[in-house]
């Protein structure tokens, strides 16, 4: 489980990038599913607190990858307890990202789905891993 955790997280890390590197340099994101990705990515809701979701996102894959690979080396259960509130945390946090880009935005960002889907993917895993 913690291989699948950690490829998810890199996957995840490419995917914020890519958004943040296409925002950083004012291109415009290509959407395969949605009509208009910008719209999503450049909306009010697109920061917590003054950070933007794709920084806070690839912040907590790296945090991840790191974690995953301290608890594995060194077989930290309270580390692993831990961690595991802070994948249910962002899993919940994504929830509610993607509640809002269908429900209150009205619009569909393939990135952020793609973020959606590896979060609760990481999740599933990680409950697996914690339950036995």
């Amino acid at each position: 489980m913690s291989f699948l955790i950690l490829i998810l997280a890199i996957i995840g890390i490419i995917n914020a990038s890519y958004i943040a590197i296409k925002k950083r340099r004012n291109e415009k994101l290509v959407c395969y599913i949605g009509k208009d990705c910008n719209k999503v990515v450049r909306s009010k809701y697109s920061k917590i607190l003054g950070i933007d979701n794709e920084i806070i996102g690839i912040l907590y894959y790296i945090f991840l990858i790191i974690s995953v690979l301290i608890i594995n080396y060194y077989n930290l259960t309270l580390l692993s307890h831990i961690i595991f509130g802070v994948i249910a945390f962002a899993t919940l946090s994504s929830t509610i990202l993607l509640y809002i880009q269908l429900g209150i935005i009205k619009e569909y960002c393939d990135y952020c789905i793609y973020s959606f889907v590896i979060n609760s993917v990481i999740f599933i895993a990680a409950l697996f891993n914690y339950v036995l």
